[in-house]
Formats: structure tokens, C-alpha cells, sequence
């Protein structure tokens, strides 16, 4: 696992959208909202938010008016494409992402918030907080998911 997580806040939308799973939230120059996506070696293919479905724009277009989203530093360029800033959801956001995905399993708000904070997690060593403060957000989604389909804990 490496500690540096690539945040993707709508790496989850539906695959029928996109060919890539690699979607990344980004502002171009003129602090435009943009969905960038990874086709691969290295290279990302952007459109205005504006140009997807109502449920891709809606998915980010609410929580970047709310200022949910922070500039993580990264600068997202490639030929053809504008040069993008790249956006990741604050911490207050992914913990609150999480435990909506696993208040399906535990049964309650109360009980999602308590395996989030005090459950260690065997395949991360530490609770799902700590995982999130250490930079393992999209690992901890994708374990979630596994779990959701049938995959072992």
C-alpha cells in the first residue's frame, strides 16, 4: 500500500459512464469545474462538467458549491487537455462518504460510527479513521466495496 493516495471523489460513478475508473475533479484556469479522466500512460482526457448526465454533474457540481472540496497541490497536464488543478474531498467529507457505504451493513448511524472509529481492520492494521488520516481513503473504499459485494473482511 502506498501512503500517498491519488483521492478520486467520484471514482465510484457508474462504469457505463466512462471508460476509466480514474476520474478526478479538477478546476482549470479560469477556476472552471472539469472531470478528468485516465486513459492511460499517463495521460487524462477532461470535459467541463457541464457536458455529463444531470447525476455525474449533480454528484459534483453540489459538493463544490458547498466547499466541500480542498486544491490538493497536484497539476494535472497533457496535450490537448487544459492544464488542470486537481480537487480532493476535506477529511470531514471522506468520513462521512464511509459511513454512509457501510451504515448498510452495520444497520444504523450509531452503529457505522463506532466500526469506523473503533473497529481495526486486519487488512489495514488500524480503524477505518486512522486509515483515512494516513492517506488510505480510496483503499478503504475499495475494501468497503468488497465487502458489500460478498468479499471477506
Amino acid at each position: 500500500m502506498s501512503t500517498k493516495m491519488d483521492v478520486d471523489v467520484v471514482k465510484k460513478i457508474p462504469v457505463e459512464y466512462s471508460k476509466s475508473d480514474k476520474l478526478i475533479v479538477a478546476l482549470d484556469q479560469h477556476d472552471n469545474l472539469h472531470i478528468a479522466m485516465y486513459i492511460g500512460q499517463g495521460a487524462y482526457d477532461s470535459r467541463p462538467v457541464e457536458r455529463f448526465v444531470d447525476e455525474i454533474k449533480e454528484t459534483v457540481i453540489e459538493p463544490y458549491q458547498s466547499e466541500q472540496f480542498i486544491l490538493d497541490g497536484t497539476i494535472i497536464s497533457y496535450p490537448g487537455c487544459p492544464v488542470l488543478r486537481r480537487l480532493k474531498v476535506k477529511d470531514t467529507m471522506q468520513q462521512e462518504f464511509i459511513l454512509n457505504r457501510v451504515k448498510m451493513w452495520t444497520g444504523s448511524d450509531e452503529a457505522a460510527l463506532n466500526w469506523y472509529e473503533t473497529e481495526t481492520i486486519a487488512a489495514f492494521g488500524m480503524t477505518a479513521k486512522s486509515a483515512v488520516g494516513s492517506g488510505f481513503f480510496n483503499e478503504l473504499i475499495d475494501y468497503i466495496e468488497s465487502i458489500s459485494q460478498g468479499g471477506y473482511a
